[in-house]
């Protein structure tokens, strides 16, 4: 079965998982990446990441495929330059911008909206802008291109490699963090690419926080961050990332691509009882592949972390209901014409 073909994803996906799951390691083809093997047990996938830059590598994989002229990118977190950690996490607590964004936004809310159409989205552009030092004539360039780039059609995107050349050159707010940790504008312009890929991520926490919200007020009243933390396990937005062995590994030879099915692993009865149950009182809760592990970590996560735990805070001040809402598998998990209510306590 090609779980990376879009033929595969529909409302059924979590349930086709949980029964491939039982083979451990399922050979695949797809006409994008040829023969693959998908990784479907969190222990596998632990190992994995755990393994990157050694005996498996991210190289030419993922958006570094085809003509995509974008180098492999470092980690926000510095792991790529041991010799400094650039401080991602304290910039943005002391940044109040982006809380401030979300209590404008939040507090500009109907009772009853559209969360993609007319919250999310717009809510995670105007952080990017705000943020990134974006100009405001340039939102709906930026958002046309990133689709571009997260379809993988990075040919289409030079005006937006001519903007990162700008700011590369005068970096402010977050791209000041991005430079820090980039060795040359190439790597930069990479790092930015997945930063700002992050905006569709981010957009499908939120929707997907909202969802759950409504469906658990009784864990929402008293809620704090495990509340989103237990969000992104049950769902995990970005769902799988490809890996490259480098040498051979369970029986497989070196070269092999493996498809790393985070949203399989976050669903892992062997790590996570009761998994498809909501649960914001996990005791293991952080060991969620959310935002992958290890050296290539989601780079935005923290980003994420901060507007999530703002939006807890807010949600939670309200009761949620949810009028019609269809959940979408590819190529990010995300909620379709999620329509939310919402009354006072």
């Amino acid at each position: 079965m090609d779980l990376l073909s879009t033929d595969s994803w529909d409302d059924s996906f979590r349930d086709t998982l949980s029964t491939l799951r039982k083979q451990r390691f399922i050979p695949s083809n797809n006409w994008k990446v040829g023969d693959y093997v998908n990784v479907l047990r969190y222990e596998d996938s632990f190992f994995i990441e755990q393994n990157l830059n050694g005996l498996f590598s991210a190289q030419d994989l993922n958006f570094f495929t085809g003509d995509n002229p974008l180098p492999a990118m470092t980690s926000m977190d510095g792991h790529a330059h041991k010799s400094r950690k650039v401080p991602m996490k304290d910039f943005l607590t002391q940044n109040h911008v982006m809380t401030d964004i979300v209590d404008d936004f939040f507090d500009r809310m109907p009772d009853e909206l559209d969360i993609h159409l007319d919250f999310s989205l717009d809510l995670c552009y105007e952080i990017a802008v705000q943020l990134m030092g974006f100009p405001e004539d340039d939102g709906t360039m930026i958002y046309e291109q990133l689709q571009h780039f997260v379809h993988n059609r990075i040919q289409k995107c030079m005006p937006l490699f001519e903007l990162f050349k700008q700011m590369y050159k005068n970096p402010v707010g977050l791209t000041k963090v991005t430079a820090e940790v980039s060795n040359n504008l190439e790597e930069f312009v990479g790092n930015m690419f997945l930063m700002l890929s992050g905006i569709f991520t981010l957009s499908s926490a939120i929707e997907l926080l909202f969802l759950e919200a409504s469906k658990n007020d009784d864990q929402l009243i008293d809620a704090d961050d495990r509340f989103f933390k237990e969000t992104i396990r049950m769902w995990s937005p970005f769902s799988h990332q490809l890996r490259r062995s480098t040498d051979r590994w369970m029986g497989y030879p070196a070269g092999t691509v493996f498809a790393n099915w985070f949203i399989s692993s976050n669903l892992d009865p062997d790590k996570f009882e009761d998994p498809h149950t909501f649960n914001a009182q996990r005791e293991n809760l952080n060991n969620h592949f959310g935002f992958g592990f290890g050296v290539h970590r989601c780079i935005g996560r923290q980003i994420t972390n901060v507007v999530l735990s703002r939006l807890v805070e807010r949600i939670k001040e309200y009761k949620w209901c949810a009028l019609d809402y269809n959940v979408v598998y590819y190529p990010i998990v995300y909620v379709n014409d999620l329509w939310v209510q919402r009354s006072k306590r």
